[in-house]
């Protein structure tokens, strides 16, 4: 089958999907199929292309970064994408943080922020207020995507990461210019990255940690893929101790509950952490700060995190977050 073949073939399945003529058993059956071989680049431009056309998205007159894993990596960790993402807004990066409940993972990033009191059901005009006004939204995927409960309960039976993993963060209903993605399949990483240079995006980099955790990790190497927007690549390797933070097992970083997940990302808002579940979060922040050019390197990142934690300044982001959002 040809590229064009291709592209057009993952385009009609898609959008039959998503508008809900396919049955859940079918698509199951669909998931095993892209599970037993490699997405090519064409499939994933035809599959986000068909999905795009149902997104309720928007455009405002600034640039923002966003942050989130593809998830599938059965580590269990804390919400480590989320708590970076609001240290980035607490240092004064625009954020739109796109995320859904969980379905392939323990904890979803919506389950985090409503359990944290963040009113997660914006609508499309209260979402550019809340961005506007505070310097962060979070865009629960089932405001800006209905068409995607067509295949939640599939999802959820397959109990497995699927393509829609691969996709959900390449549909930021506010069209990120700058995104980090973690990715727990390293191979997925040059697919993601260029479509979503070929989309739109200023800068995109994608992280596979050790392990396959879809974060920067604490432990071991993590790969750093970057793709700019002058269509130039660039790939390399990170551990800890290149920035003088300590190494510690990933197993430090699993939670075991909700009540748990939410009391490790508060205590770290509170700049009381265990010194593991910070270093992750100074690290995950400290390449968000990379990709959107607060920062020029990794350690001066790092530095820029420690800062928006250790003064309170994340904390005010959630408080106001919370206030700005319930507001609306």
């Amino acid at each position: 089958m040809n590229k064009t073949n291709k592209y057009n073939k993952s385009f009609s399945i898609q959008e039959q999907i998503i508008s809900g003529k396919v049955k859940t058993a079918k698509i199951i059956k669909i998931f095993e199929s892209f599970e037993k071989a490699q997405i090519t680049f064409e499939e994933l431009s035809g599959i986000v292309q068909a999905t795009r056309k149902h997104m309720v998205d928007f455009n405002i007159n600034f640039d923002v970064l966003d942050m989130c894993g593809t998830g599938g990596d059965g580590l269990n960790t804390f919400n480590i994408s989320s708590i970076s993402a609001l240290v980035c807004a607490g240092a004064g990066v625009p954020v739109a943080k796109h995320g859904n409940r969980a379905a392939s993972s323990k904890f979803g990033s919506a389950d985090l922020f409503e359990a944290l009191g963040v009113n997660i059901y914006l609508n499309k005009e209260q979402a550019v207020r809340c961005l506007e006004k505070c310097g962060f939204v979070f865009l629960f995927a089932p405001q800006f995507h209905p068409a995607l409960k067509h295949v939640k309960e599939a999802r959820t039976l397959f109990g497995k990461k699927t393509y829609f993993n691969i996709i959900g963060p390449m549909l930021n209903p506010a069209h990120a210019a700058f995104q980090v993605i973690g990715v727990s399949d390293a191979s997925n990483a040059d697919i993601i990255g260029q479509s979503l240079i070929n989309t739109g995006s200023k800068r995109a980099t994608i992280v596979h940690g050790a392990k396959g955790i879809d974060e920067v990790s604490v432990e071991g190497e993590t790969i750093i893929h970057e793709f700019s927007s002058d269509k130039t690549k660039r790939k390399y390797v990170i551990r800890p101790r290149d920035f003088d933070l300590k190494e510690y097992s990933l197993s430090t970083l699993k939670t075991r509950s909700m009540k748990e997940n939410v009391e490790i990302c508060k205590l770290i808002l509170e700049n009381r952490a265990h010194e593991p579940h910070l270093n992750a979060v100074l690290l995950n922040a400290a390449l968000g700060m990379l990709t959107f050019g607060k920062a020029k390197t990794m350690r001066e990142g790092i530095e820029i995190a420690r800062q928006s934690i250790s003064s309170g300044k994340v904390l005010h982001k959630l408080h106001e977050l919370i206030a700005v959002s319930n507001s609306l």
